[in-house]
């Protein structure tokens, strides 16, 4: 009876760039020059198959590791939210809800644009008051029934002039 002789097991070759340790390639034959560590027979296959790609691992003090992408993100605020009591700041807006409507005051002509929008998700906005020119004070009457609360709404705009003031009247 004759004896099946056991194939050697196949060993496999992560080949890598000695600077920063990035895999450049999988091979199953050992290397005769340049930087590679032996790597496991499934991981391997995942990279010849495309499961997975080599690409995305480095060699760390002769160990493969995949490589962690760190995200990081910073929030830029272009905008400012009208809230610091109206006194006499450069611009003051006015939410009077005995006549139902906004009072625009301003020291300064520039343009502005100001976003009504829910205080509790800025990206519900309710309304859009742009102010071309103002000569000192410019009146818009309230448009939708949320305005009727100031509670429930926030003004913003972007920053364009050094201050802003919100002054509220009820009666």
């Amino acid at each position: 009876m004759a004896r099946k002789l056991k194939e050697p097991e196949q060993k496999f070759y992560a080949k890598y760039w000695p600077q920063n340790g990035v895999v450049s390639a999988i091979t199953n034959e050992l290397p005769d020059s340049g930087s590679f560590i032996e790597i496991d027979k499934t991981v391997a296959e995942r990279f010849l198959s495309g499961e997975e790609s080599y690409n995305k691992y480095k060699v760390v003090n002769n160990q493969l590791q995949k490589e962690t992408l760190e995200v990081t993100t910073k929030k830029v605020s272009v905008f400012e939210e009208i809230s610091e009591i109206a006194d006499s700041q450069d611009f003051i807006v006015e939410w009077n809800g005995c006549n139902k409507h906004w009072n625009f005051i301003s020291t300064v002509k520039d343009p502005v644009i100001f976003y009504i929008v829910d205080s509790s998700n800025y990206s519900k906005l309710i309304r859009t008051i742009q102010i071309d020119n103002i000569d000192k004070q410019s009146t818009f009457n309230f448009e939708s029934a949320q305005e009727h609360d100031i509670n429930l709404l926030s003004v913003i705009t972007r920053k364009y002039l050094n201050s802003y003031g919100l002054r509220k009247i009820y009666e």
